[in-house]
């Protein structure tokens, strides 16, 4: 019995596979625990096992790679469309799961390496704490307010007012609400320190990678945002253009078009919502630098400052973090270091390609 095709859906206790030959015949389905599933894969020849990408699915992935397989994984959102509406349960996934991958027009999730998935587990907890540290300022902001004091916006002079006002002998606040603020500020200083000692780690990873480094380079672009490429992506390669990744990532219009008149709305806001922030932020910080010095020599810069006069602040940040998704899959794809005065030539497309 000669498999060409397994499809698995998994779970956390079981896998759900369904086994396919080379005609797209329905060979078995079995329901496997871990261990029968790693002995399924070890004694199956060679084939292509294809796997939905959510949790776990890497590690399987590589799994399945190391025993020989052509391993893939295909977005969720690309199979539900094949599950039968009242029929919904996890070998019909399995099934659906094989369908969605037999399309032509399929697309599927890079593999990661499990030294990827340890460095966006990091970004992870960083971006955790940040949200903890937000909320917790916050919180502080509305206790004085509800006290009648008025406390600063910035988190560090919002700290400076707070230790004082705590530290004041005739201030109408009670012992018991000066040690309640002393306590939060303390948890504030811990969850800095968190922070700052993860951008230490992510710093020192992007400096030790090569292609980290050349992202550095780019205006806009920092060691948080080059690791989180690295790590969120994995190959750029899997992209035909710096337009298809920038799509990937949701920076281009959302498009209504028919009968020949092109519609364009706001940017989709597709894909991985983690590095569109990141990249928002770094085009955010261009921005901030083409108000504040008068000789740009970068052709990016010359580009968003006289965006800056026709459009909408945040249409030129938008556009601007869609130009750096493009920078960045031309730097790794193309071998290239990143040169300020660089001007791309339009891409000649084959006659072949265009019909």
């Amino acid at each position: 019995m000669e498999i060409k095709t397994l499809t698995v859906d998994l779970g956390k206790n079981f896998q759900h596979v369904c086994a396919f030959d080379s005609a797209e015949k329905l060979l078995f389905k079995k329901v496997c625990k871990p261990k029968s599933f790693h002995d399924l894969l070890s004694k199956t020849n060679q084939c292509t096992v294809v796997m939905e990408a959510c949790g776990g699915a890497h590690h399987w992935a590589r799994t399945a790679k190391n025993y020989g397989h052509h391993a893939k994984l295909i977005a969720p959102k690309f199979v539900k469309r094949f599950v039968d509406e009242g029929k919904k349960n996890d070998f019909e996934d399995a099934l659906a799961i094989f369908e969605a991958s037999s399309r032509p027009r399929a697309r599927f999730v890079a593999v990661k390496s499990q030294l990827q998935q340890e460095i966006a587990f990091l970004h992870r907890s960083r971006s955790r704490l940040i949200e903890d540290r937000t909320q917790l300022v916050n919180q502080i902001h509305s206790y004085v307010c509800e006290l009648g004091y008025k406390a600063p916006k910035a988190r560090m002079a919002l700290r400076k007012y707070v230790y004082e006002l705590c530290d004041l002998s005739n201030s109408d606040l009670s012992c018991i609400i000066k040690t309640e603020l002393q306590l939060m500020l303390e948890e504030l200083s811990q969850k800095d320190a968190r922070v700052k000692d993860l951008d230490k780690t992510l710093l020192q990873i992007a400096s030790s990678n090569p292609i980290a480094v050349k992202l550095m380079k780019v205006p806009g672009i920092g060691p948080i945002t080059a690791s989180a490429l690295l790590c969120e992506v994995g190959d750029f390669n899997i992209f035909d253009s710096g337009r298809e990744f920038a799509a990937w990532l949701g920076l281009v219009p959302r498009q209504n078009s028919t009968g020949g008149k092109t519609k364009l709305g706001s940017i989709t806001k597709t894909g991985n919502r983690y590095l569109r922030r990141l990249l928002i932020h770094g085009a955010r910080s261009l921005y901030a630098l083409t108000k504040t010095k008068e000789d740009v020599q970068s052709k990016s810069l010359q580009w968003m400052k006289s965006l800056c006069g026709r459009a909408h602040t945040n249409i030129a940040v938008v556009a601007m973090a869609n130009k750096l998704a493009r920078i960045v899959w031309a730097i790794i794809v193309h071998d290239r270091e990143y040169d300020p005065s660089f001007i791309s030539n339009p891409p000649v497309y084959s006659s072949k390609r265009m019909h």
